[in-house]
């Protein structure tokens, strides 16, 4: 090549951008992992699906914090609630019913506007803190 390789260039719209490369390549090292620009996994195990609820300080949010690795701990945290209310997290191994109801299932434990997308395998209440934060 005159001139040398070029740079790999994410912004840009030719093939200095790997994203736009119609190729195979296997990337797993890293958080991410990729096959062929198709997304296969992160550095966890949780996968988020479905639409969040509305709370009142805006749309729940529920976020993992932790290493997700065999002994260790991951907390999880839901986000925007009314401060000190009783609340649940719900926690699914599948996605196809629940007690014999087919999922998604509407309006479960109170909710307005909520849908449940996975099983209730388990269900972890708590009360949520002065900054509406359940956890």
């Amino acid at each position: 090549m005159v001139g040398g390789p070029r740079p790999l260039d994410f912004a840009a719209v030719d093939a200095r951008n790997p994203m736009l490369w119609d190729a195979m390549f296997l990337r797993f090292e890293g958080a991410t992992y990729a096959l062929d620009n198709i997304e296969v996994g992160r550095g966890g195990y949780v996968v988020p699906f479905g639409v969040a609820c509305d709370g009142v300080g805006g749309t729940t949010e529920l976020v993992a914090n932790g290493a997700f690795s065999t002994g260790t701990s991951v907390v999880f945290e839901s986000g925007n609630h009314a401060p000190g209310h009783i609340g649940a997290t719900v926690f699914g191994l599948g996605t196809g019913s629940w007690q014999g109801v087919p999922l998604p299932l509407d309006a479960l434990l109170g909710t307005s506007g909520c849908t449940l997308y996975t099983d209730a395998a388990v269900l972890s209440p708590s009360i949520t803190s002065p900054a509406g934060v359940l956890s």
